[in-house]
This record gives structure tokens, C-alpha cells and sequence, in this order.
């Protein structure tokens, strides 16, 4: 790896041993704020880098593509090719180092995998205060390499959402863009139409009238979804899981799930899981 190090921040290393069977881990996470002279060649090398600009512009190359990164912007510098990114401007961003081949196939899966910027990602803010969080001396950095594992997986799934959105109203887009942005966070349907600047029962009817299924139905096969992918592919309790996916318990959400999939979460992950079948084979 090149490395032009023209910058200053902050960084920690956050990877524990007990992770290095997972389908993949972060392994550091930091804050940097570059100079024009900053740029980061990778060539062979294991790691996949997610960053998010809070300032400035940069840029990244990969596959024969280049493309800026500007303020607001979330970038993928993936492990399966060279990469090169770099400042065109004074920039700031907050990152995190994956290692594993695991979240390149996972990007591919969700059809992510061809696109290195997306703009407007409305999920910034809370990848950065995970950032700062793993940066504070008090942090578990096991049980935040869990959460920054859900939420790396939240982000796939929120911009597969908005990247495929087939729908001409505007309204019903918005409705499901703030859906996906809050999943996790047990935002309500008067939370969302409010932040529309909608009525309920407004919100309700152009969304069932635009995707076929009604808001809460959506809310819960997103939660669901989301669910299934942390029981697969991390190690995290049924409790963490449930917080993470906004349900209101450990138990409600063992139900639930339950009910919908036709078995208990514990069994899922027996079946599916890449976490448990790797342990199996130690």
C-alpha cells in the first residue's frame, strides 16, 4: 500500500481476535482531515475502506472509474480490485477499515458493488457519532464492532432501497426514503408523515397506492430483513439484534419472528448463519 500521509485526526484500532471468523470485521476507524498532497494506493491488499466527506472534496479510482466525493457523500474503496483515493480539496472524513471478502460479495448481492460514491447518504450522522464513539477510551470496542456490524449492513440495505426506486411521486418516494433512513430507531408513522410534512392518513394512502403494501407492513419487512441479515452474518445476540432492528424486545421480536419466518431466530441462524457454521468447524 502507497501512502501519501499529508493529514492529522484521530483513529483507533478496533478488530478483536474473537471477530476473525466472522464473514468480515472492522479492523480501525478514525476521522481525517487531508492536505491537496494526501492520496491512499491499495494494491493486494485485504482491506475495503467505507468513508463518509464531512468537508471538502476527494476522489476515488477503482475499476477504471473515477468519481468525487463530495460533503454528505459515502464511498466504497472495496478490497477486490486496486484502489486510490485522494484529496481534491481541503477534506475531512470519517471511515472505517474492513477486512474480509465477505462485504464486497455482500455489495455485489445488493448490486452496490459497481458505484463507488453515493451522494446524499442520509445516514451520515450516525456513522460519524459511531466513529466518535470508537475513538472515546470508555468504549467496548467488542460490542461496537457488533453495532458498527448492524449498521454497516443497514446502510446496504437503505441504499439498495433508494437506488431502486421506481416510483414518479415524489411524496411516496420521501415517505420511504425516511422509512429506510430511521429503521432501527422505532420511528413511527406520525414521526415519518411529519417529517414529510404530511398527514397520516395521507402518507398512508399514496404509499399504499404507489408500492402496493401499507407503511406498517413495509416498516416490518424492513426490520425483518434486516434482522435475517445480522442473524446470518454476525455473531450478535438475539437481544442486540432486536435493538438494533428497532423491535421493542427481546421478546417481542423472538415471536414475531417466529411467526413470519416459521421458526425460532436461535434456529434461523443454525441453518443459515455464516457465524455458526464457521464456529462448527473449529
Amino acid at each position: 500500500m502507497a501512502h501519501m500521509d499529508a493529514r492529522s485526526g484521530a483513529y483507533t484500532y478496533v478488530n478483536q481476535e474473537a471477530y476473525l471468523k466472522m464473514p468480515f470485521s472492522v479492523d480501525m476507524a478514525g476521522f481525517d482531515k487531508c492536505a491537496l498532497n494526501y492520496c491512499v494506493k491499495r494494491k493486494d491488499s485485504p482491506i475495503s475502506v467505507v468513508g463518509f466527506t464531512l468537508k471538502g472534496i476527494g476522489a476515488i479510482t477503482q475499476n477504471g472509474k473515477t468519481a468525487q466525493i463530495k460533503k454528505g457523500s459515502i464511498f466504497f474503496a472495496k478490497c477486490t480490485s486496486p484502489h486510490e483515493y485522494h484529496a481534491v480539496s481541503d477534506w475531512e472524513f470519517c471511515w472505517v477499515n474492513i477486512l474480509g471478502d465477505e462485504w464486497c460479495r455482500v455489495l455485489d448481492k445488493y448490486n452496490l458493488n459497481g458505484q463507488l460514491v453515493f451522494e446524499d447518504f442520509t445516514l451520515g450522522e450516525e456513522f460519524k457519532e459511531l466513529i466518535e464513539e470508537a475513538n472515546m477510551k470508555e468504549t467496548d470496542l467488542e460490542k461496537w464492532q457488533i453495532t458498527m456490524q448492524g449498521f454497516l449492513y443497514k446502510t446496504v440495505l437503505h441504499l439498495y432501497e433508494r437506488e431502486n426506486f421506481q416510483s414518479s411521486d415524489i411524496l411516496a418516494a420521501k415517505i420511504k426514503k425516511e422509512i429506510l433512513k430511521n429503521i432501527g430507531r422505532g420511528c413511527s408513522q406520525e414521526d415519518i408523515s411529519r417529517e414529510v410534512g404530511i398527514s397520516v392518513r395521507h402518507a398512508q394512502r399514496i404509499f399504499k397506492s404507489e408500492y402496493g403494501v401499507s407503511i406498517h407492513k413495509f416498516i416490518t419487512e424492513e426490520k425483518l430483513r434486516l434482522a435475517k441479515n445480522l442473524l446470518i452474518n454476525t455473531g450478535s445476540s438475539i437481544k442486540q439484534i432486536s435493538e438494533i432492528s428497532g423491535f421493542e424486545n427481546e421478546k417481542y421480536f423472538s415471536v414475531f419472528f417466529h411467526k413470519n419466518c416459521g421458526e425460532a431466530p436461535l434456529k434461523y441462524r443454525d441453518k443459515f448463519g455464516f457465524y455458526n457454521r464457521s464456529k462448527r468447524k473449529v
